[in-house]
């Protein structure tokens, strides 16, 4: 039996979804991450935890925690290698791969990306017969 997921307005925002300025962040609520609303469980029921944390190590069927706010991991695919330049002061962005993930909250679909190094530190550019396929790790399954 699966753990059943409820909302509730927030109660450091009361639905705002913004809160104290600060400069780093804006208005931005920390207690629900902007969104309005937090995942409760129901009564009697054990509270829902991230299984991770970082969209770095984040596997299919994970739930991941960002900014306050749960998403479940649902498919990983590779994507051609870009890198995305950036402002002078700024390290260029750069991915390889496509997180599809659901919000928690309201069910809806989201697409993260992120890039993967080989061991020796070097940004994996992605071969064209990988773009597309499911990631299992950083292996791929056809």
């Amino acid at each position: 039996m699966g753990i059943a997921i409820n909302t509730k307005v927030c109660t450091r925002c009361h639905g705002s979804g913004s809160h104290s300025f600060n400069l780093k962040d804006g208005t931005v609520c920390y207690g629900c991450g902007g969104s309005e609303k937090v995942v409760t469980t129901p009564k009697g029921q054990k509270k829902v935890r991230p299984t991770c944390n970082s969209i770095h190590n984040a596997a299919a069927g994970d739930i991941l925690e960002m900014s306050c706010v749960l998403y479940k991991v649902e498919e990983i695919r590779w994507v051609p290698y870009t890198v995305k330049p950036s402002l002078p002061s700024e390290p260029s962005r750069h991915w390889n791969q496509q997180l599809k993930v659901t919000r928690m909250l309201d069910d809806k679909t989201y697409y993260f990306k992120r890039v993967v190094c080989s061991d020796e530190g070097i940004a994996i550019n992605t071969p064209e017969e990988w773009v597309g396929e499911i990631v299992v790790g950083k292996g791929i399954v056809t």
